[in-house]
């Protein structure tokens, strides 16, 4: 429970200010994700999970909105595309049942944004609230940007993407080329 609470205030305290107007920051971020995941280029993880490119942009107008909410800056919104897109955006990883594909989503791993939950609480939590999962997601793409910044341009996202900065820095090389063409849409 005081894990819970502590998580919860959190999450109250990175609060954006919202220093941009969200709506325009929810546009910014649907135009990123249209452009680059378009879903008409999208292939399902199997065909129980395949969708109409309606549904699929119906699914990115909500990721874009739940960016939106958690961001106050270009800034945060390109961070999250950024992980979103590298992540996968495919139906069976927004459903939080992620195909079983080797190598595809790590072991318990939850939301678009492959986060890991610490317990079942904060696990059921990061599932059924999405603006929670993208508060985690934001949080933890900030601070591997301030921890691993003696890695380099390319090593920023080291620690968002394997946990250490030590580790993942070709992962991390990805996310950052992935958070720079989001950057490039957002204009």
């Amino acid at each position: 429970m005081r894990r819970l609470l502590l998580f919860l205030a959190l999450l109250f305290l990175t609060a954006p200010a919202h220093a941009e107007e969200p709506d325009g920051l929810a546009t910014g971020a649907l135009t990123a994700l249209l452009a680059m995941a378009r879903p008409e280029r999208q292939r399902p993880a199997t065909p129980a999970w395949a969708e109409t490119p309606e549904a699929m942009r119906s699914r990115y107008e909500a990721t874009a909105r739940v960016i939106a909410e958690v961001s106050s800056s270009r800034w945060d919104v390109a961070l999250l595309v950024g992980v979103a897109v590298h992540e996968g955006l495919a139906a069976d990883i927004w459903a939080g049942q992620c195909a079983p594909i080797a190598g595809r989503c790590p072991r318990g791993a939850v939301s678009i944004w492959q986060l890991e939950a610490p317990n079942r609480v904060i696990r059921y939590l990061l599932e059924a609230y999405p603006v929670l999962a993208a508060g985690w997601a934001l949080r933890a793409a900030r601070r591997s940007w301030a921890a691993c910044w003696r890695r380099g341009p390319a090593g920023r996202l080291a620690s968002c993407a394997s946990g250490t900065c030590d580790h993942g820095l070709d992962a991390s090389a990805e996310l950052v080329r992935y958070v720079d063409r989001a950057l490039y849409h957002l204009r």
